[in-house]
């Protein structure tokens, strides 16, 4: 997966997991599946404002980079920080998304704020965000929602959201894809996870 794809996707990653609001603090390992069964791991801190992830990207085959990115709710910034490049890439998608959210009445749950967020023009567009039920996630208690619309492609794609820590715990799309929190710990992170290292080159990408 070249770069630039790992960047988007990565973004639109982070808002499965983190579309409720006043989830708690607490850590998690992150596991992904893509439709061909590729697995991917990565590790999930957040606290009430801010998340951050910590992953290993397969460029390609025998070269991978490490990455870290840190999501900013109070100043609505997304972090893209590459250590082997001494970069942050800095986005501003969170910023389309909120204007986005504040202009629609559809964002009261959290597949509403998942389809505004992922793409800020979907509150023009129709879909069905409902919640259908209660489960155990690991054995967590999580709400079920099920999301349709024509930009997620044929076919619904499903959220389970736990009842304590406010955020997606595992979650389905249509294609194939899915992925889950496994091993959550819930209790407050060190704010040094959030820091950004001030000896990086900062570059804002085009918004």
């Amino acid at each position: 997966m070249k770069y630039v794809a790992w960047v988007a996707f990565s973004v639109a990653f982070a808002f499965v997991l983190s579309v409720p609001s006043f989830a708690q603090e607490f850590s998690a390992d992150v596991i992904s599946r893509t439709a061909d069964g590729k697995v991917s791991r990565s590790k999930l801190y957040q606290t009430s404002d801010k998340e951050r992830f910590d992953s290993i990207v397969q460029l390609e085959a025998g070269k991978a980079i490490e990455t870290h990115m840190i999501i900013d709710r109070r100043s609505k910034l997304i972090y893209l920080i590459e250590p082997q490049q001494k970069t942050i890439l800095v986005n501003h998608v969170l910023q389309l998304a909120g204007n986005a959210a504040a202009s629609s009445s559809s964002s009261a749950n959290p597949c509403g704020q998942l389809m505004q967020m992922v793409n800020p023009m979907v509150v023009k567009q129709q879909f069905v965000c409902k919640q259908v039920g209660h489960e155990s996630v690991n054995g967590r208690s999580a709400e079920k929602w099920q999301m349709e619309s024509a930009w997620l492609g044929n076919g619904p794609a499903f959220l389970w959201v736990d009842s304590q820590v406010k955020t997606a715990v595992k979650w389905t799309l249509a294609d194939g894809s899915s992925g889950e929190l496994q091993n959550i710990k819930v209790g407050a992170q060190p704010a040094s996870l959030f820091d950004l290292p001030a000896d990086y080159r900062r570059q804002d990408l085009p918004h």
